[in-house]
């Protein structure tokens, strides 16, 4: 097959039927878009259609290509085409691979959000939660801050017709179900560091601030208690503008 593709392909014509009507294994063994660059050693069949013609051609098994890196396509526009997360044209070669396989064995529509909760310690973040929640203001009264970060998976269902949320059991089947889950951050300065392990842009962030600090007064040292570091001498004006907004 290799001497056939490489030797007896002579015509526009014929790299033409070879890329429309030869295995996708085949396509990713030996041709490659224009925009590859080759080893100087190595062997290749450059396809004279163009890039996103040979995209659409391999579908998603282009992730399962190494040239991967020699694309010249925007992640955005390449996830577009694929109809994929861009994350996944980040990972590495094997991770692709099983992201293909299972792809092909099919694929089920489901609705998740994550919500953020952010802000300095003090500003009642987890209050603002346990209020979603609709929880007593007794309970209310017992709140006790928040050490290093609190995840709950699935705490909320959203009604897209009544546009509210209701709160879930754990109990509580979640198939089929437009579900929010929801991170609570600790304020104080000591835990930002493990907080970007959890930043992402797949999730909307509602940032709590105490309205009642101006912008330039200077965060209490009980929160904020790291001298030497970056964030001593901090206020709340620093906290918001120069941390949350990551």
């Amino acid at each position: 097959m290799g001497y056939f593709v490489l030797n007896c392909l002579e015509s526009k014509e014929d790299y033409e039927h070879y890329q429309n009507l030869s295995s996708v294994d085949s396509l990713l063994e030996y041709a490659r878009p224009l925009t590859y660059k080759r080893k100087v050693t190595e062997r290749c069949l450059y396809l004279p259609n163009g890039t996103e013609q040979y995209i659409k051609r391999l579908g998603v098994d282009v992730l399962r290509h190494t040239f991967m890196g020699n694309l010249n396509m925007d992640n955005q526009k390449l996830s577009s085409m694929l109809n994929i997360p861009e994350e996944v044209l980040r990972w590495d070669y094997d991770a692709r691979c099983r992201y293909v396989a299972c792809a092909k064995k099919g694929t089920q529509t489901i609705h998740r959000a994550r919500a953020m909760i952010v802000g300095c310690a003090g500003a009642e973040k987890t209050t603002l939660l346990r209020r979603l929640q609709q929880r007593s203001f007794q309970e209310l009264r017992q709140i006790q801050s928040t050490v290093g970060l609190e995840v709950y998976d699935n705490l909320f269902e959203v009604d897209k017709d009544r546009k509210s949320l209701t709160g879930l059991e754990e109990a509580v089947d979640t198939e089929n179900k437009c579900l929010l889950s929801v991170v609570d951050f600790a304020g104080q300065c000591a835990y930002y560091a493990c907080h970007q392990v959890y930043l992402s842009r797949r999730a909307f962030y509602l940032l709590v601030i105490d309205m009642s600090k101006r912008f330039d007064e200077k965060v209490d040292k009980a929160l904020c208690e790291q001298e030497g570091t970056m964030f001593a001498d901090w206020t709340f004006g620093h906290l918001i503008f120069k941390d949350f907004d990551k």
